[in-house]
C-alpha cells in the first residue's frame, strides 16, 4: 500500500487508471476525522480515466489513527467500508418526501492493494451537521431526515440472514468502538466495569446492519440534500448502539447550549419521532420496547466514552464534563430509565451552566 498525499497522488491515480498521466489536479486534504486519509479531488475538466467526474473524493485507511491515546486498527476495514457503502445505496432505493434528498455518496471507484476508493462529493456549499448545531444554526427537517434514513437502513436489514454473513465479522466494531469507547471507560472506571461489559455483549448482537458512526459530523448538508458518510464501521449488530451514539451527540450539543438548549432538545424529539416511525414501516413486529431499553444505556456508556474515551469531544469544558458523566453513569446503571428524566436532567444541566 502506497499512503496518497498532495505530492504524489496525481501519480498513483494515473497509474491506477483513474485519471489522465500529467493531469493537472488541485487536491485539499479534508480534515475532522482521525482514522483516513481525505481527499478532495478538483480537476480542470473530466478528463480521461476511469473517473468522469470533474471533483471527487479520495479515502484511504491509515494503520494508526490521529489521537493522544495509542489506538490501531488495520487498514483492511476500507474494503469492509465500500462493501457497507454499497449495501446502504441498495437499501435507499425507496421513495422519499423530503424537502432534502436524503441518501449516501455514489462510488466511483475502488483499489484493494492501495486500501483506495473514490466517491462523489457532496453538493456546492455543503457543510457537515455538526458545523450547524455548534454554530446555533437549528433545522427540524434535517433531525426528521435523519431519523427516517436511520430507521429504514435499521428496518430495510433486520434479521437479513445473508447481510448478517457478509458483513457479521465486528472485528472493525470491536478496535474503533468497544475498546477505544467502553474497554477505555472501564480502565479509568473499574467500578463500572460490569455494566460496560454487558453493554459490549449487548452490542454484538447480530440484528440488523448498524452504521457505526453515525453522527452530525458524518452528515453532509446543504440546501437540496443530506449525504451520510463514513461507513468503515459498519457491521451487523445491535441497533441500539446507533441510537446511542447518535443521540449521544445531539445531547451534548444541547448541554452546551445553555438557554437555547429546548430547541436543541426538540431536534432529538424531531429525530426519534422520525426514527421509530420509519422502523414501524419498514418491519412491523420488532421489539421496540427492548430497543429502547438498550438504546438508553448505550447512551450513557456513548456519554461517557466522549468524555473519558480514546477520543474526547473538544467543545466542552470540565463543568459541562462532570454533568456528561453523572447523566451517563445514572443511564449506564439503570438509575435513568426513560427519555423524560434524560430531557430533565439535560436541560436542567444546560441551564445550570
Amino acid at each position: 500500500m502506497r499512503e496518497i498525499d498532495s505530492e504524489n497522488v496525481a501519480r498513483i491515480l494515473a497509474e491506477l487508471g483513474w485519471i489522465s498521466p500529467e493531469e493537472p489536479l488541485q487536491v485539499r486534504v479534508l480534515t475532522g476525522g482521525v482514522s483516513n486519509m481525505v481527499m478532495h479531488v478538483d480537476r480542470e475538466s473530466p478528463g480521461g480515466g476511469s473517473i468522469s467526474r470533474k471533483e471527487f473524493v479520495l479515502k484511504q485507511a491509515r494503520h494508526q489513527l490521529a489521537v493522544e491515546e495509542p489506538w490501531f486498527c488495520s487498514v483492511e476495514r476500507l474494503e469492509r467500508e465500500v462493501l457497507v457503502l454499497k449495501t446502504c445505496q441498495g437499501l435507499l432505493q425507496t421513495e422519499q418526501a423530503f424537502p432534502l434528498a436524503v441518501g449516501v455518496p455514489r462510488l466511483l471507484a475502488e483499489d484493494a492493494g492501495e486500501h483506495l476508493y473514490a466517491m462523489e462529493s457532496a453538493g456546492v456549499g455543503h457543510r457537515t451537521w455538526k458545523e450547524d448545531l455548534l454554530a446555533g444554526h437549528l433545522d427540524s427537517q434535517v433531525a426528521v431526515a435523519s431519523g427516517w434514513l436511520l430507521g429504514l437502513l435499521h428496518g430495510a436489514s433486520w434479521g437479513d440472514s445473508h447481510l448478517a454473513r457478509v458483513i457479521g465479522d465486528q472485528q472493525f466494531f470491536e478496535d474503533l468502538r468497544l475498546d477505544p469507547y467502553y474497554r477505555q471507560v472501564a480502565r479509568g472506571a473499574p467500578e463500572l466495569a460490569s455494566e460496560l461489559d454487558e453493554l459490549i455483549e449487548t452490542a454484538r448482537q447480530p440484528i440488523c446492519l448498524v452504521h457505526g458512526d453515525m453522527s452530525p459530523k458524518n452528515l453532509l448538508v446543504n440546501d437540496s440534500q443530506l449525504m451520510l458518510i463514513d461507513f468503515e464501521v459498519g457491521h451487523f449488530g445491535d441497533p441500539a448502539f446507533d441510537l446511542g451514539f447518535f443521540q449521544t451527540h445531539l445531547l451534548l450539543k444541547t448541554l452546551r447550549a445553555g438557554q437555547q438548549a429546548p430547541d436543541y432538545w426538540e431536534l432529538v424529539t424531531c429525530f426519534q419521532e422520525s426514527y421509530w416511525q420509519q422502523l414501524g414501516i419498514t418491519g412491523q413486529g420488532m421489539p421496540v420496547d427492548d430497543l429502547k431499553e438498550r438504546s438508553l444505556r448505550h447512551l450513557g456508556g456513548c456519554l461517557l466514552a466522549r468524555v473519558d474515551g480514546k477520543s474526547p469531544v473538544d467543545y466542552l469544558d470540565e463543568r459541562f464534563k462532570e454533568v456528561v458523566r453523572r447523566i451517563g453513569r445514572d443511564l449506564l446503571c439503570r438509575q435513568i430509565v426513560s427519555w423524560d428524566t434524560v430531557c430533565q436532567q439535560v436541560l436542567s444541566g444546560a441551564s445550570a451552566l
